[in-house]
């Protein structure tokens, strides 16, 4: 059976019935890949999803041999082709997808601003973008937080759509207003979504600016 990863089509998909399409088990215990799934593995600056499968918690998923694959809380053995029910936390969920694309808006706010991302860090309670200056770019201090939290909320109130598809195998996100990016993380799908944005501080250590932030979903 082929995997489909729902997660990346829509982000408010929490719930699916679907059926086992490969299992095995690991340092971890069994896992189980779901041919329709809807979690998030862990990867590229984002926490991994969680839920149920047949209502027993789903503790981990993360990438394997091409298959996102998950280890669920049970002492039943799964087997190919076995249907069930399965959901993700939503409220999990929509949080890690408000920390992931305020993450993208810092990322061009700042660009604008003369700084260029360097890496991203979307995990709630240690979220934060790391930075290197490029030419003209303008100093780190109180004021340069004030620009950045006030353009943010500028871009949160105006409710910019944000869109994700995939190209060629390739996945995209795009903030109206900004250009595409690759990223294979969950996206809202409006910036009015966004609520309780902070800047949390700005560091800036042997030639890094590190910015860390917090962020809910409405």
């Amino acid at each position: 059976m082929e995997q489909h990863p729902t997660y990346l089509s829509d982000t408010y998909h929490y719930h699916a019935s679907t059926s086992v399409c490969g299992v095995g088990t690991d340092d971890r215990g069994q896992w189980i890949a779901l041919e329709d799934n809807l979690f998030h593995p862990q990867g590229g600056g984002q926490p991994s999803d969680c839920g149920w499968v047949n209502d027993k918690a789903v503790s981990f998923s993360r990438h394997q041999d091409g298959l996102v694959v998950l280890h669920v809380d049970t002492d039943h053995v799964f087997s190919v082709g076995e249907r069930v029910d399965v959901s993700v936390d939503a409220e999990l969920r929509k949080r890690h997808a408000a920390l992931h694309t305020a993450g993208h808006m810092i990322n061009w706010v700042l660009g604008e601003m003369g700084w260029i991302a360097k890496s991203g860090h979307h995990f709630p309670g240690e979220s934060r973008v790391e930075f290197l200056a490029a030419q003209g770019a303008l100093p780190v201090d109180d004021e340069l937080k004030q620009k950045v939290e006030q353009r943010i909320q500028e871009l949160i109130l105006s409710g910019k759509d944000v869109k994700t598809w995939d190209e060629a195998g390739v996945r995209y996100c795009l903030i109206e207003g900004f250009d595409a990016m690759q990223c294979a993380g969950t996206h809202i799908d409006k910036t009015a979504r966004l609520v309780e944005f902070q800047i949390k501080s700005l560091k800036l250590k042997k030639g890094v600016l590190r910015v860390s932030y917090d962020v809910n979903h409405q």
